[in-house]
């Protein structure tokens, strides 16, 4: 069966969180400088963002240490990274916006009875409330997110537990991403 026609043939739809139903890149962004700030570094350019982000926040913490020449092993990332997701944690969504056609997009999959799933490297907790404040929640009622299983995207298993949680099989199920991690997990 070829893309076209195993994408017609999708009964649920798995869903990236950043970049691909939010632009959360400003919110990402913000929490990154005032870790950077707390630890007395210097910020970095908004625009290398967007390369930051896609594998947790704590790659995003360790590319902007590697980008601003600090020794990642030296730095201490677990306290940054608590420095991060307390900032995020509390504005989640207050520069964020949903991409343009989303909303009508999950409502009408939704109409035609698909299972709609959220699978993110985000921590569940976090992905929950981003969706909660932009009202998706109610069409992505399954979330997976990076810290729910003891592995994350590229691996298959995420994608595996959300088929699972909407009782659809992978072979029925559409990867709807915008990274080479979302393309990863889907192959896998």
């Amino acid at each position: 069966m070829n893309a076209r026609a195993r994408i017609a043939a999708a009964d649920c739809w798995l869903f990236d969180l950043d970049g691909t139903l939010v632009d959360s890149a400003p919110d990402l962004q913000a929490a990154l400088q005032h870790t950077l700030a707390t630890f007395i570094l210097p910020p970095t350019d908004f625009a290398l963002i967007r390369g930051f982000v896609g594998a947790g926040a704590r790659a995003a913490i360790e590319r902007a240490l590697r980008f601003l020449g600090e020794d990642v092993d030296a730095a201490p990332v677990d306290d940054m990274l608590a420095t991060f997701l307390a900032h995020y944690g509390a504005n989640p969504t207050k520069h964020s916006v949903v991409y343009p056609g989303v909303m009508a997009c999950l409502e009408a999959l939704h109409a035609r009875g698909h299972g709609l799933a959220c699978v993110t490297n985000k921590h569940e907790g976090l992905a929950r409330a981003v969706l909660e404040g932009f009202h998706l929640s109610q069409w992505l009622p399954v979330v997976i997110g990076g810290d729910t299983l003891t592995v994350r995207k590229p691996e298959a298993e995420p994608l595996a537990e959300a088929c699972r949680r909407l009782g659809c099989s992978l072979e029925r199920a559409a990867m709807v991403g915008d990274s080479i991690t979302d393309v990863a997990a889907a192959r896998n």
